[in-house]
């Protein structure tokens, strides 16, 4: 009943009851903002913990894109460098081709000659073979001619016993003649 009273009390004090509901409020208001502060407190600290985490990560992948820039600048410079040294060969490999060049004109025009030279050598073995014929047929004859000088030395020799038999019986009979 008492607690009635001091409502019914309460409730003629208008004033009253806004000031309790105001301080209620004010309370709550109080510890709302202080909820809401330390809430963001946290929400701050962690995002802090995350940027120290990003400006960690951040610093070692700018430590690892300059070293990758070191390693690009390096590989640029092998790439220089090999493209001089290609380059370079290039151009030997461009004289050289020249020189080849020159060589096959050099033997072209050798291979022509020796063309023509076989040619001649054919006309000359040609040549040869007409003169071997040739002498052939005077050997041919030369040997029909050394047998007719044979037959006729034979026949030389023949009638040369012939007289060496006529002489002896000349003498003979020269011999006969003296004696008689």
């Amino acid at each position: 009943r008492a607690m009635y009273e001091q409502i019914y009390r309460i409730c003629q004090n208008v004033e009253r009851i806004m000031g309790f509901f105001s301080e209620e409020l004010r309370i709550m208001d109080r510890n709302l903002v202080q909820f809401m502060v330390d809430d963001m407190s946290q929400q701050i600290e962690g995002q802090k913990l995350q940027l120290k985490e990003l400006d960690q990560q951040i610093r070692e992948q700018s430590q690892r894109l300059e070293e990758r820039d070191q390693q690009l600048e390096e590989q640029d410079h092998q790439l220089k460098e090999q493209g001089q040294q290609l380059k370079e060969q290039g151009q030997q490999l461009k004289e050289q081709g020249q020189q080849l060049k020159e060589q096959g004109q050099q033997l072209k025009e050798q291979d022509h000659q020796l063309k023509e030279q076989g040619q001649q050598l054919k006309e000359q073995g040609q040549q040869l073979k007409e003169q071997d014929h040739q002498l052939k047929e005077q050997d041919h004859q030369l040997k029909k001619k050394d047998q007719q000088i044979e037959e006729q030395s034979q026949q030389l020799a023949e009638k040369d016993l012939k007289i060496m038999e006529m002489q002896a019986q000349i003498e003979e009979l020269k011999k006969l003649a003296e004696n008689r």
